[in-house]
This record gives structure tokens, sequence and C-alpha cells, in this order.
């Protein structure tokens, strides 16, 4: 248990426990020579939260895939196609606690296509959508679940947004259902 925490103003505060440390964002996906910056934040059992980016240790288990910067900075930069994990460690006393973040590392997107292009649906029915991701080097993903979806007319169709693709017809009538996929900086 640690005993006392020294906050930014360099006041102790007395009989906090540190419980975890949480990483944000939880999981990343960047490109090929893209970038994510992680924050880690330290809670304690008082409730209250220390920022502890800057004082954690950061170690990938793939350096052929991601490297990270460390120690104190939490960059992440996708080298090559694939998958590793980081694994974010923080040292408060004799108290170590860690955390994982799963990393995939995807080549440019190219564009987004959505199946069917054009879709009739009965009032009372439904449609599936489906969308795949299109990259540079040729290879495509399903990335349905992982779009936004926005109908411009909810009165005509209905889309369930995030992660759904499944329109509602609502009443006759004509709506344009748009779709957003976000990949690192790119959408």
């Amino acid at each position: 248990d640690i005993l006392g925490v020294v906050e930014n103003d360099g006041t102790v505060a007395t009989g906090v426990v540190l419980e975890s440390i949480a990483a944000t964002p939880a999981a990343v996906t960047v490109s090929i020579a893209g970038t994510q910056q992680l924050t880690v934040t330290a809670p304690y059992d008082d409730a209250s939260t220390v920022d502890v980016t800057a004082t954690s240790t950061y170690v990938s288990d793939n350096e052929a895939v991601a490297t990270v910067t460390s120690p104190g900075g939490g960059l992440i930069t996708g080298v090559a196609q694939g998958t590793a994990t980081v694994t974010v460690s923080y040292t408060e006393g004799a108290v170590t606690v860690t955390t994982d973040v799963p990393v995939r590392v995807m080549p440019d997107l190219h564009s987004i296509s959505v199946t069917p292009a054009w879709v009739n649906v009965a009032v009372g029915h439904t449609q599936q959508l489906g969308v795949t991701a299109y990259y540079w080097d040729m290879s495509t993903v399903d990335v349905t679940d992982e779009c936004h979806y926005v109908s411009d007319n909810e009165a005509v169709a209905t889309v369930i947004s995030p992660g759904g693709g499944l329109i509602t017809g609502v009443a006759q009538g004509t709506a344009t259902v748009t779709v957003c996929y976000i990949e690192g900086a790119v959408t």
C-alpha cells in the first residue's frame, strides 16, 4: 500500500492507495508511419486520479510492427502491418502496476465501399449494410461494426449506429445514409 502521494504542488496526500493505471486509448489502430499518443492515469482509492504519462515506462512486444517512446513518452509509431502489445508500467514507492494496450498497424487507408450501394426497404423491414475498407497494399478488411451511420431523414429510415449498419424502413420516402469510418487520422 502507498501511504502518501506527492501531488503537483509538492504536498503529500496521506492514506491514499494506488489501485491501477488506465491508458487512453485502451486499444490503438495506426497506419504505417502513423502515430498515436497514449495518456496514462493512475486512479486512487480516494477517487482522485493523477496523469502519470510522463513518469510511466512503455515496452512494445513487437518493435518490428510498432515502437513506443519510453520512458515518459507513450508515443506509439506504426512500423509495419501487424499486431503488437504495448505494456505500460508505473511505479510508485514499492508498488508497480501495469496495463496492456493492443496495437494494430494497418497500411494506409485508400477508400471504403458500402454494399449494397442502393437500398429499397419496405416499411417495417430491415436491410443490413456491409462496409469494406480498401488499403493501398490491395488488402481489404470488413469494418462494418467499426463505422458510424447517420440517416438524413429518420422519419423515413433509421440506422443503428455506431457498429450496426442495420437500416429500418419507417415510412415511404427517401433518405440518405452517410457512412463514416475513422482509422487513425484518416476519415
